[in-house]
Parts: C-alpha cells; sequence; structure tokens
C-alpha cells in the first residue's frame, strides 16, 4: 500500500488505513501483557516492523488474533465500524486502500461499500509468529476476490508491477473516479 500511495498521491486523493489499526491501537492501549495473561499466550520476541504497535512489546500476532478473534465474537463488526467510521469521514471522490482484510464481516462491508477487493500472496511464506490455522489466516481462502497478486518471495519488483496493474484497472472501470474502496 505504502507503494500505491506514494505513486498515486500526486494523481489522486488516496487514503489509507486497516482493518488491523484499531484492533492493534486497542491491544496496545490495553497492554500486550495483560492480554497475553488474560488470552494464556506467551509474549513473542518484539517485533517493531508495524507503525501501528507502539510499547515496548512491539507487533504481537498470536495476541492480535486472540484479541481480535474476541472482539468479533461480541460483535462480528466490532473492527469494521472503525474503517467505515474513517471512511465516512473523507473527501468525495476519493480512493481509500485498506489492508488486512481477514474476515467476512470486513468483505460484506466492502462489498456494501461497492468497493474492490485485491489478495496479495507472498508465494510459499507462511508467517512464523501467527498460528496459520487461525480463522484470520484462513477464514477467506475459499473468497472470490475482484483481484490475486501472487508473488515469489523477495519479488518486490512483481508485487509493484502487479498492484500497478491493478490499482489502474480499477480506475478506468470507475472512470471518472468516484468513491472507491480498495481492500488488500
Amino acid at each position: 500500500m505504502s507503494y500505491l500511495m506514494s505513486k498515486y498521491k500526486s494523481k489522486y486523493q488516496v487514503f489509507t488505513t486497516s482493518f488491523g489499526k484499531a484492533l492493534k491501537e486497542e491491544v496496545d492501549s490495553i497492554g500486550p501483557s495483560v492480554l497475553a495473561e488474560r488470552y494464556n499466550i506467551a509474549l513473542a520476541p518484539a517485533d517493531f516492523n508495524d507503525p501501528y504497535c507502539k510499547t515496548e512489546f512491539g507487533k504481537q500476532p498470536k495476541i492480535l488474533q486472540a484479541h481480535g478473534k474476541a472482539r468479533r465474537a461480541e460483535n462480528p463488526f466490532y473492527w469494521v465500524r472503525f474503517v467505515d467510521q474513517y471512511a465516512k469521514q473523507l473527501p468525495r471522490n476519493c480512493i481509500l486502500l485498506v489492508s488486512d482484510l481477514r474476515n467476512t464481516p470486513e468483505t460484506l462491508w466492502l462489498e456494501q461499500e461497492g468497493g474492490y477487493s485485491v489478495n496479495v500472496v507472498r508465494e510459499g511464506y507462511i508467517d512464523p509468529n501467527r498460528n496459520p490455522n487461525h480463522d484470520s489466516e484462513i477464514s477467506l481462502d475459499n473468497y472470490d476476490y475482484d483481484y490475486r497478486i501472487i508473488v515469489p518471495e523477495g519479488r518486490i519488483d512483481i508485487s509493484e508491477a502487479r498492484a500497478d496493474e491493478v490499482f489502474n484497472d480499477i480506475i478506468e472501470r470507475q472512470s471518472p473516479v468516484r468513491d472507491e474502496f480498495i481492500a488488500i
């Protein structure tokens, strides 16, 4: 998304957010160590590569999975409402790129808003810090995405070229540009 944002921000009004942003902020607010105890999960080594995870514990994928699932059990649209509120504040005729599309309520929101879904897969990659069988990792395995980008591990050039193709195809389909929601 950062590639698309930097490339197209001067030509279009492009905004970004993530279905996981509010989750990460809530985990930071409550405290990863508190949630680790609540969900009986050992803290992983700190990963500071995510700008939304700002505590000394960094990103804790298994805690994010557990807490996200717990909130969805309370309300399936718990996390969706944060993206929806953000989207409603944006100017008309803009493009919103939304990452972390992982669950059916998120796809329902995207479809309701007339957005496009893009599945980006790093071929052969499994994150060792996540439970690969958690519902947030597999619940959309059979979802009919509008676009799929499958990239061999480490081939950023292919990823960027395909992202350009998809982005430009969506723009062509929606000319003149109207409010667009693209979830990745």
